[in-house]
Parts: C-alpha cells; sequence; structure tokens
C-alpha cells in the first residue's frame, strides 16, 4: 500500500520527526485509547499540532515481510531443520529483518545468551593475558593496585576483536554493493551513496544483511545489559536497588549512549533503514 501525502503543507521535516516518534509513542502506551490524541492537548486551529497535520502511519507505507508461517506454507522443504536454514539464510526479505518482530526476538534472545556464555570464557582469560603482562612490566605490587584495570583490559580486548571481526566481514561484503562503488559497473545502472535510498522502502533485506543487523543489535543490548549488571546489586529482603562496589564512574553518560544507540539500531531496522544503518555501523567498528 502506498500512501500519497503532500507534505509542502506540513510543519518541518524535523518537527514531522518529533511528532511520528511522539505518536509511535503514544499508540505503543495504548494512552490513545484512554486520552486520544495527543495534539488534542495543544489546541487546534493553524498551529502544527492541528491534527490535520498527522501524517499516516510509516509502516502503512511499508512492504510486509515474510513470516516463518508463511514461508513454511508456501515452501517444499522436506524438515524443519532445512526449512528453518532456507529461511533464515536463503530467503530475502523475512521478519528476520525487523528487530522488533518475534522471530527476530527469538533469534536475538539466543544470541544473547550466546555472546554472554562466549564472554564468560574469553574474557578472564583476556583479563589473566593482562594481569601477566602487568606484573612482568611492573611487579606483583601494581597487581594487586590495579585490579580494575586488569578486569577492563580483559573487557576492552573482547571489544577490539569483536569489532575488528565485524569490521572486516562488513568492509568484505558492502565492497560488492552498488553505494560503495564510485562508478557502476557494467549492467548498473547507478553507483554511491545515492544508491542507499534506491527502491525504499521496497528493497530487499538479504539474509547477509539480516545477520549483519541481528549480530550488531545482540553486542548493543549485550553492552547495556552488562553496564547494568556491572553496576547496581539487588537486595530483595527489604527490596532495593543499590550500586555495586564494581560500579563506573561513567555509568550515567554510558546508560544513556546505550539507550540511544540501541533506540537507533531498532529504529533503523524497524523502518527499513538498514542500508544506511548498516554504514554507521561499519564507520564507528573501525573507529573503535
Amino acid at each position: 500500500m502506498t500512501v500519497d501525502v503532500d507534505f509542502s503543507i506540513y510543519p518541518p521535516g524535523l518537527v514531522l520527526m518529533v511528532f511520528e516518534f511522539t505518536d509511535q509513542l503514544w499508540n505503543l502506551l495504548y494512552f490513545e485509547k484512554f486520552f486520544g490524541d495527543w495534539r488534542s492537548f495543544f489546541g487546534s486551529g493553524n498551529s502544527w499540532f492541528d491534527p490535520k497535520f498527522k501524517c499516516p502511519p510509516v509502516m502503512d507505507s511499508m512492504p510486509d515481510l515474510l513470516s516463518y508461517q508463511d514461508y513454511a506454507s508456501q515452501s517444499s522443504d522436506t524438515s524443519l531443520l532445512t526449512s528453518l536454514y532456507n529461511y533464515g539464510f536463503k530467503t530475502n526479505s523475512t521478519k528476520l529483518g525487523d528487530v522488533t518482530s518475534y522471530e527476530s526476538m527469538i533469534v536475538l534472545l539466543v544470541l544473547i545468551i550466546a555472546l554472554r556464555l562466549f564472554k564468560m570464557m574469553v574474557v578472564p582469560q583476556f583479563s589473566s593475558l593482562g594481569r601477566m603482562l602487568g606484573r612482568r612490566e611492573h611487579g606483583l605490587e601494581w597487581e594487586k593496585e590495579n585490579q580494575i584495570r586488569i578486569v577492563k583490559f580483559g573487557e576492552y580486548v573482547f571489544r577490539l576483536c569483536f569489532h575488528f571481526a565485524i569490521a572486516t566481514y562488513s568492509i568484505l561484503y558492502f565492497a560488492k554493493e552498488p553505494w560503495w562503488k564510485q562508478q557502476p559497473y557494467s549492467g548498473e545502472e547507478e553507483a554511491g551513496t545515492k544508491t542507499l535510498w534506491s527502491n525504499f522502502p521496497n528493497d530487499d533485506i538479504e539474509p547477509k544483511m539480516i545477520w549483519y543487523y541481528l549480530i550488531q543489535c545482540a553486542y548493543n543490548l549485550d553492552a547495556m545489559i552488562s553496564l547494568v549488571v556491572l553496576s547496581c546489586t539487588v537486595q530483595t529482603r527489604p527490596f532495593q536497588i543499590r550500586w555495586s562496589e564494581t560500579v563506573r564512574g561513567d555509568f550515567r553518560e554510558m546508560l544513556v549512549h546505550h539507550l540511544v544507540t540501541n533506540a537507533l539500531v531498532v529504529g533503523s531496522s524497524k523502518y527499513r533503514l538498514t542500508r544506511v544503518g548498516s554504514m554507521v555501523f561499519m564507520v564507528h567498528d573501525i573507529s573503535d
């Protein structure tokens, strides 16, 4: 379904973006069911809050993604494992391309658990390496006084390995895409960053892009979970949430950073901005 709107009579784009976000949040919290349109609190007339300027829901113009149930009903796969593999790794534009879908949430849960288990195994090994190098260079006294630094060393080495691996993957994968090239190859009509928007929002989401986004989303969600677990402790009797002994001095700043990052990841996936989002990911992975 395509929605045609004359945006020339509407408020500026930045204002519309804020209003659209407010609409989504208002509906998500079911406030409209009880209080009506939030714009009604600001009156009508010719102001930007007039309901006549309300944009149609963005998702109405988005093509539907293929659910696993629909795929299974159409496919001729002979086994469940084959069906799941073909759906996840061989099929374009599946529900896995939207990290807010039930299919993606299940995959994200599995990825986060696997990532945390993997970190539990390798981060202590990296910390032990840091402890050995520090002891060799500075002696036992330095080791006793810098336990927190040694733990941080293990965490940062893990992050280095992750960002190096995911950045390498992104460069190898995106180097073949038209938005990476300065000139179109034979048989291609366009090249350059303008192709990031080609056929939006009807462009296909390839499995490689889907899993790239899922892994990035799982990593960022895990980073926020790890920050909270490291910084807070829960007391049951009486119930109380307190700062832990390992709380970091920049907890508030990092929490805001993770909240904004995850909001951008989820939003870009929800609104089919994965091509642009993947470029932002790649730039940050290389710098990190």
